[in-house]
C-alpha cells in the first residue's frame, strides 16, 4: 500500500508527484529566486529533505554557497570602505569620513568598526553628543577585553570633551579595569594618565597626583 512516503508496492514516488507536493509549499512562503517571477526550479529550504534521503537535495547546497559567496564578498566591500573612512580621518577629512561611515552603516547596522569611524569623526567635528552615543554602540558591539577597553577610553574622551568629567572618569575607571583582566600594564599606565586629566580637570588635584 501507499504511505505517502513510497507508492505501490514500496516504490519511490515520481519526481514530478515530489515536486508537485514542494511547489505548493513553497508558494506559501512566496520564496523567489532573484530574476524569476515564480516558484524556485529546485526546492530550497533550510530543512527540506527528499523522501527517503538524509542529505540535502542540490538546490540547497547551491543556494547556501551563493549566499556564503555574497555575503564574503560584502564583508571584503565593507572593509575597504572602513579603511578608506579611516584614511579620510588620518588625512583630516572627518566630514567625508563621516558621511562614509553612516553610508556603511546603512547597509551593515551592526559594524562596530564604521561606529568606531563615525564617533572619531564626531570628535574631531566637536560634535561630541553624537560622537558619545556612537561610541556607546561601539561598546555594545565589542566583544573581545581589549575591544571593551578602547571603547571604554574613546567613550570617556568624548564625554571629557562635552565636559561630562565624573561620567568621563566612571569611563575611564572601566577601561582600566579591562587593562587589569588583560593584565597590559601599558594599557594600565595609559588609563591612570586618562583618569587624572579628567580629575585635574575637574579640579581634583590631589586625586590627579595620585593617578601619575
Amino acid at each position: 500500500g501507499s504511505d505517502g512516503a513510497t507508492g505501490r508496492h514500496g516504490s519511490p514516488p515520481s519526481s514530478a508527484a515530489v515536486w508537485s507536493g514542494v511547489r505548493a509549499g513553497f508558494r506559501t512562503l512566496n520564496f523567489l529566486l532573484p530574476g524569476t517571477s515564480c516558484c524556485p526550479e529546485l526546492p530550497v529550504a533550510r530543512n527540506f529533505l527528499l523522501p527517503g534521503s538524509s542529505k540535502k537535495p542540490a538546490g540547497v547546497a547551491v543556494f547556501f554557497a551563493w549566499s556564503s559567496h555574497a555575503m564574503a564578498v560584502d564583508s571584503v566591500e565593507i572593509s575597504k570602505k572602513i579603511n578608506e573612512c579611516n584614511q579620510l580621518l588620518k588625512s583630516e577629512n572627518p566630514q567625508k569620513a563621516l558621511d562614509l561611515s553612516g553610508q556603511i552603516i546603512q547597509s551593515n547596522s551592526s559594524s562596530r568598526d564604521a561606529f568606531l569611524c563615525k564617533g572619531r569623526a564626531e570628535v574631531a567635528l566637536s560634535q561630541h553628543k553624537q560622537a558619545i552615543e556612537s561610541f556607546k554602540v561601539v561598546g555594545r558591539l565589542s566583544n573581545s577585553g581589549m575591544d571593551k577597553m578602547m571603547a571604554s577610553a574613546m567613550l570617556g574622551n568624548a564625554y571629557k570633551a562635552n565636559n561630562q568629567l565624573q561620567d568621563a572618569i566612571e569611563q575611564y575607571r572601566m577601561a582600566l579595569e579591562a587593562a587589569k583582566t588583560l593584565k597590559n600594564q601599558g594599557l594600565e599606565r595609559v588609563s591612570h594618565e586618562l583618569i587624572a586629566s579628567a580629575l585635574f580637570l575637574a579640579t581634583k588635584y590631589e586625586e590627579a597626583i595620585a593617578e601619575y
